[in-house]
């Protein structure tokens, strides 16, 4: 019997060190996924700063063509034919 509840109380520690074990993994996992999902946010902020950014280009481009067409036909006014 005493035997028994040695082995009993040695399974019930290995059953305590193995929870023990696995809530720190767990908290390491969720410390992981927290990181990550803060660098998922990091990284969603820059792409979206640099979607405004060739956005801002591509206007700055159009309104570039316009003014070099303007300045083109000014030109042309005083060309000698």
């Amino acid at each position: 019997l005493v035997g028994n509840l040695d082995s009993i109380t040695l399974g019930i520690k290995g059953i305590e060190e193995a929870k023990e074990e696995s809530m720190g993994a767990l908290e390491d996992i969720t410390a992981v996924s927290q990181e990550i999902a803060t660098a998922t946010e990091e990284i969603t902020a820059t792409a979206n700063n640099q979607i405004d950014v060739v956005e801002e280009l591509s206007k700055s481009a159009i309104h570039l063509a316009e003014e070099a067409k303007r300045l083109e036909n000014a030109i042309n006014k005083f060309r000698i034919s």
